[in-house]
């Protein structure tokens, strides 16, 4: 298990550090970050199972901090460390699905009683989430075999009419028994579509969730994803609605999406922003927090700080260069 301290004041974070060394938590891996910056890059690098962090910092206050690393992952568990004066920051926190907060400064006894309390949630997400992967793994062998009847077997018409309905509801798909409906079916295209169907019903069935019409659809639900950060990639997105639209497991859908572009979702998504900024720059007399505020970025210093990291330019570098070859 990793944690990740993220805070400015050396001394406390070295406090925490030491405490929590000294309760021999079974953490992997201890990493630290002097300001939410670091401990973005930090976070991506590791994504970290409980992360602690300070409101007040410079550069990327905690705030901005735990919004952006929900973007990367959703997973991860997040404690507020705040004074008292922070205690209104701390509950604007929760709205990102903060587990607890600590106050400064805490006890040991504080300390341990909120770890255990996130590790422990953890342990029995973990589990729930094995169990789950284990009918998901029964899903996809389930689906292997109806690839083979679908595209081999019964399309290559290896079997006779009678004896397509009892395969398929071997398989827990219904067929109509006679009559119209099974007429229907014996065309080629309409029994794909009607295989696809119920095959997204099982899907459905096994993760709890309900068919929506971008399930229905016979393209991949990684192109369906990236079609989506396509045409919405200035609203607020993260790894988690991506995978909720698409009806996938948000770890085998950050997988997947990255073995089909190369790239995280959280980098895919930014660069489709900063593609778009460039557009703008050169199309449009936008002022820098407008075309920040257009691709989704609220922190206009944020968005040129990457637009930096990403062209080796700023943006008014950018625009200029690009007027001086057109003049």
């Amino acid at each position: 298990m990793i944690l990740l301290l993220v805070g400015d004041e050396d001394i406390i974070r070295r406090g925490f550090l030491v405490t929590i060394q000294k309760l021999e938590l079974r953490f992997d891996l201890i990493l630290e970050a002097r300001d939410g910056e670091e401990g973005l890059r930090l976070f991506e690098n590791y994504h970290p199972d409980i992360v602690i962090t300070d409101i007040r910092m410079p550069l990327m206050d905690g705030l901005t901090f735990i919004q952006k690393s929900r973007e990367i992952s959703h997973e991860s568990r997040f404690i507020v460390l705040s004074g008292y004066n922070d205690f209104e920051y701390a509950r604007t926190a929760l709205r990102y699905e903060v587990r607890d907060y600590l106050l400064k400064p805490s006890s040991k006894a504080e300390i341990r009683d909120v770890l255990l309390r996130v590790m422990e949630e953890i342990q029995k997400a973990e589990t729930e989430s094995s169990a789950l992967k284990e009918r998901l793994d029964d899903y996809d062998l389930r689906l292997n075999q109806f690839h083979q009847l679908l595209l081999g077997d019964i399309l290559l018409g290896k079997y006779a009419d009678a004896e397509i309905a009892p395969l398929l509801s071997h398989h827990a798909i219904s067929l109509p028994e006679q009559g119209e409906g099974f007429m229907i079916c014996r065309d080629l295209e309409a029994l794909y579509g009607f295989l696809l169907s119920s095959l997204m019903q099982y899907r459905n069935a096994v993760t709890g969730k309900r068919n929506t019409a971008a399930i229905e659809s016979v393209h991949s639900p990684i192109d369906r994803a990236i079609a989506y950060i396509d045409q919405n990639y200035y609203k607020e997105l993260d790894l988690a609605l991506l995978s909720q639209l698409v009806s996938m497991n948000s770890s085998y859908f950050s997988s997947q999406f990255k073995k089909k572009t190369g790239l995280s979702f959280s980098t895919y998504l930014q660069n489709v922003r900063l593609e778009k900024a460039k557009n703008m720059l050169l199309h449009s007399d936008q002022k820098l927090h407008e075309i920040s505020a257009a691709i989704g970025i609220g922190n206009v210093k944020y968005f040129c700080r990457l637009f930096k990291n990403y062209t080796g330019v700023t943006p008014t570098e950018y625009k200029r260069q690009f007027q001086i070859s057109d003049s």
